[in-house]
């Protein structure tokens, strides 16, 4: 078995790592690559699935295996795609039979596993090969309509409270364990508010290219992270680089090792 797997936050099921996991999934079943996608430790199996049902093309139930950390030991998996560190750190003693792991180092972390390759593309990603997470854009569900609500968004922020200081109105704040149907087609503004906690690998930035959604940033003087070089690549016309394709090294580099 290969595949890309992924740690369920149980104070945190939703989120952009369970996305970009899904995503670069989708991406290899879609290459025709023999992929499972698991998701270990869910508290809650029916919203994740179906957030991923409303947000993507395509989704089916059938995508996901859900285990637990003793089913995970279990599976005889030679090779495991993971998109961020605490996924490789929370399933590390879980791993003993897999013999090649594939790890996005999202944040800084120090790893000592012969199995591993890693990838990152900032300073503060530690990294064997350079590049950028990207969105598998091909699969998103595209609405037509537009609400009336502005959607607010921060790195660990109160946004609440943000929605409150700027003076907000009609406001649906990100949530950590729930999601707003068809999020898309109730919003026509995107507030996102830099808390100066890093923002690893934002992914809203690409999204609301992808919905045509006007977004506003306040960068509060925060430039370190992925929030501004997202933004300065889409005023340059290069939203190409941040989207998920076949030529991706670690897709490429994933495939090999499934293939050698």
């Amino acid at each position: 078995m290969n595949a890309v797997v992924y740690s369920s936050k149980p104070n945190k099921q939703i989120n952009g790592s369970l996305f970009y996991a899904y995503e670069y999934y989708r991406l290899l079943a879609d290459m025709g690559e023999i992929i499972s996608f698991i998701i270990v430790g869910a508290n809650d199996q029916a919203l994740i699935a179906s957030v991923l049902d409303d947000k993507y093309e395509g989704f089916e139930p059938s995508h996901i295996v859900f285990v637990d950390r003793i089913g995970l030991m279990k599976l005889d998996m030679a090779n495991a795609l993971m998109v961020n560190t605490d996924t490789y750190r929370e399933l590390k003693p879980y791993l003993g039979k897999v013999k090649r792991i594939h790890l996005y180092c999202n944040k800084p972390d120090e790893f000592v596993d012969s199995r591993m390759t890693t990838y990152g593309w900032y300073d503060y990603q530690p990294h064997d090969t350079k590049v950028r997470l990207k969105v598998y854009n091909r699969i998103h569900r595209l609405f037509i309509r537009r609400g009336k609500y502005t959607f607010v968004s921060s790195a660990y922020g109160d946004n609440d409270a943000i929605a409150e200081q700027l003076g907000l109105t009609n406001v649906l704040p990100k949530l950590d364990n729930a999601y707003y149907p068809h999020l898309f087609e109730q919003i026509d503004r995107i507030v996102y508010w830099h808390t100066g906690k890093n923002d690893a690998n934002n992914r809203l930035v690409v999204e609301a290219c992808l919905h045509t959604i006007p977004m506003s940033v306040y960068l509060n003087g925060h430039i370190l992270d992925s929030i501004h070089d997202r933004m300065c690549l889409v005023a340059d016309g290069r939203l190409s680089e941040l989207l998920l394709d076949e030529k991706d090294e670690m897709i490429q580099m994933f495939i090999k090792d499934c293939n050698g």
